[in-house]
């Protein structure tokens, strides 16, 4: 899966130095991103509670403009990339925002590797490369990120409401038939719904205060899937399932282990066998569009003056005689 064997050493090896220069608690590898001329390394970390309390602080005496704080939402976990695992160093990517999730879903750029690239596209996409491939990270996550059903539970009715996941203690693992039901129902996602405005969370009308009238048309609030929702529920890409199911042997069933495939993010796969389970993504970091990509039309350019005829200058002459009629009149007056 686009690593050489000398890679898959050098990657585990590099990942075990991350705990020395972050305070992380987990590391696992995410994927990779395709890139010219070069690729990305991707691992997800979470923080410990101290490194995250100490970043929270530091946060609120900035005045942070970033909507979702460290450690909620989209910026619940940390990603660190490198070029070369075993050689370069890992580098954390910086928060993202629901501004950069909006624009990034408007345009299409493939990455070159080098994190301080500046993004050249329209709409602007603010800042650099980095904040773009934290963007597509988080997009691609909150899509892809499945799991057999019933691998992961709400503990409480607390966690249910803060979207907390648990593996659970008592899962019974399912056979590899049943993970390749064409149904897809043995499979559910497990991460938070991103929505329109570029967040987690869906914006409630109700809780504003409107001074328009009530017999306007008022805008139905966005509501989005929740977690664990089956992966029988995801819509077609046109004539396309959203999802491909495999064995990875037809012949061996007691080793054969099941596939998911994503057709909407290609290149993003999940596996299970046996009560165990993960997500990995290889590719480009784009998402699968049915139509050809057409970038945005540039707005009109607005008119600086009202258009119409132009009044010519006044002479001196006429200067001096308007002048002088406004000083008799105040004399009359």
């Amino acid at each position: 899966m686009h690593f050489t064997e000398s890679q898959y050493p050098e990657t585990c090896y590099r990942e075990r130095n991350i705990k020395c220069s972050v305070s992380v608690r987990d590391y696992p590898f995410w994927g990779k991103i395709l890139g010219s001329p070069k690729n990305y390394y991707v691992v997800e970390a979470e923080l410990r509670e101290e490194e995250l309390s100490r970043r929270l602080r530091v946060e609120s005496e900035e005045n942070s403009e970033i909507e979702e704080e460290i450690g909620t939402g989209l910026n619940e976990k940390v990603y660190l990339v490198c070029n070369s695992p075993g050689l370069d160093d890992w580098i954390e990517l910086p928060s993202v925002t629901p501004k950069q999730i909006v624009v990034a879903r408007q345009i299409i750029r493939y990455f070159t590797g080098c994190l301080e690239t500046t993004v050249q596209t329209f709409p602007h996409f603010p800042v650099n490369e980095g904040n773009y491939l934290r963007a597509q990270i988080a997009r691609i996550t909150a899509t892809t990120l499945i799991s057999p059903v019933g691998y992961f539970i709400f503990k409480s009715s607390d966690d249910e409401e803060t979207g907390k996941l648990s593996i659970n203690p008592n899962y019974h693992p399912l056979s590899v038939k049943n993970l390749t039901d064409p149904s897809l129902s043995n499979w559910c996602h497990h991460s938070r719904y991103i929505y329109e405005d570029g967040q987690t969370t869906s914006w409630d009308s109700s809780e504003e205060e409107s001074d328009e009238d009530s017999s306007e048309e008022e805008d139905e609030d966005e509501v989005g899937p929740s977690l664990l929702t089956s992966l029988s529920k995801d819509t077609l890409l046109g004539a396309v399932p959203a999802w491909t199911l495999r064995l990875s042997s037809e012949i061996q069933l007691d080793t054969a282990i099941a596939t998911v495939r994503s057709n909407l993010w290609p290149g993003a796969v999940a596996f299970a066998k046996s009560g165990v389970c993960g997500n990995v993504y290889i590719g480009s970091g784009h998402k699968y569009d049915i139509c050809d990509y057409r970038p945005p039309e540039t707005p009109l350019v607005e008119n600086q003056y009202k258009i119409g005829s132009e009044k010519e200058d006044r002479t001196l002459e006429e200067e001096i005689d308007n002048h002088e009629l406004q000083l008799l009149e105040n004399f009359e007056s």
